[in-house]
């Protein structure tokens, strides 16, 4: 499966390079971090025309919620809207659990949310002291 996007028209197109039988069907659940514009965007409304079961996330939940609506508005009944932060434990653990009561959770994953890199710097930085302070601990 990829996706092509096609410049001139500024339109998402959702390929699928398989054999001809189809592998998903109207159970199969898709999550999109970042689904509220852009790529993201774009991915649900593909997801949803190829028939799938379609989750937005979007860290703010009011341009989320908006971005369900239009979609909605537009005739994209199998999408849903969870508010969700990738960066954000207590945001990570909310969405979990809500996913597995509202959908049995889920077949395919879009991790397309945008991250502040000064976060990821931080959280890199503090993984790779504990590495090196077990490394250390391991050699000692």
């Amino acid at each position: 499966m990829f996706l092509f996007y096609q410049r001139s028209v500024h339109t998402w197109f959702f390929l699928c390079n398989f054999s001809s039988r189809k592998w998903w069907n109207e159970e199969t659940v898709a999550v999109v971090t970042g689904g509220n514009k852009g790529i993201g965007f774009g991915v649900c409304k593909q997801f949803s025309i190829a028939g799938l079961r379609v989750v937005l996330t979007a860290r703010d939940a009011d341009r989320g919620q908006e971005a369900h609506q239009k979609l909605k508005h537009e005739g994209f009944q199998n999408i849903s809207f969870h508010q969700l932060d990738v960066t954000d434990a207590a945001s990570r653990t909310s969405f979990a659990p809500w996913l597995l009561r509202e959908h049995g959770g889920f077949n395919i994953l879009v991790n397309n949310a945008a991250i502040n890199g000064v976060a990821i710097d931080e959280v890199y930085s503090k993984e790779n002291n504990i590495s090196l302070k077990d490394f250390l601990v391991c050699i000692s």
